[in-house]
């Protein structure tokens, strides 16, 4: 993802990620994906959780690449604006490994 990524809260989130542990593509086949948006510091869980699918359109488990999609369910508790992340973690083997992806919350007056 490049330039400033948008979330607006109440509506649909949906983005493709590269993940890379060091600078490595790596197959997270089977693996468990699950994301939320985080405040700026990752102290405050701003959405609900979701789980990622590696059947989403777009998503390359193999070569972990993920379809990013957040519901406008999930992002309409959202009353934060601004700086936030959005924090993915996924668990291989026993094991959960985490990344943040920064966002900027903006309210949205198109409808």
């Amino acid at each position: 993802m490049s330039g400033i990524v948008r979330l607006y809260p109440g509506r649909d989130f949906a983005r493709l990620a590269n993940l890379y542990k060091g600078s490595v593509v790596f197959d997270m086949t089977g693996a468990v994906c699950k994301a939320r948006v985080v405040s700026a510091n990752s102290d405050e869980a701003l959405s609900a959780q979701v789980s990622l699918s590696a059947g989403s359109s777009g998503a390359d488990w193999a070569n972990s690449k993920i379809a990013l999609i957040i519901s406008s369910a999930a992002t309409a508790s959202i009353t934060a604006e601004g700086a936030a992340r959005i924090e993915i973690m996924v668990t291989q083997a026993g094991v959960d490994d985490h990344w943040l992806i920064p966002i900027d919350i903006v309210k949205s007056h198109v409808t």
